[in-house]
């Protein structure tokens, strides 16, 4: 066998492909994660947490929280959010009360 700059360690150019073959074998055999496995099997917040109208909804207040980041960077010039206008404050603490009502529907 060649070196591999000379240092006299040998190492192969190419994988093996039995060990290959295994390790796809194990991946295909591990079960998909799923955040879902995790939640309670009965109760009111695992049936809101597991409903594709709470992904849809939490996807879109995800995005509108997006686009408010930037709107409220442009308009807001206020240090504090109490100095802020009325309608900004509205706006963040409902961010805020969704997101942290998603944390605790889902643990």
């Amino acid at each position: 066998r060649a070196s591999i700059m000379g240092l006299g360690a040998t190492k192969k150019v190419f994988a093996d492909a039995a060990v290959m073959k295994e390790q796809v074998k194990e991946a295909l055999q591990r079960p998909e994660y799923n955040v879902t496995s995790l939640y309670h099997q009965k109760g009111f917040c695992q049936w809101v947490c597991r409903s594709r109208c709470w992904d849809n909804t939490t996807l879109f207040v995800i995005f509108c929280n997006a686009i408010w980041l930037a709107v409220d960077t442009e308009i807001n010039q206020a240090d504090l959010l109490i100095e802020s206008h009325p309608i900004v404050q509205v706006i963040e603490h409902f961010f805020c009360f969704f997101f942290t009502m998603e944390w605790i529907l889902r643990f």
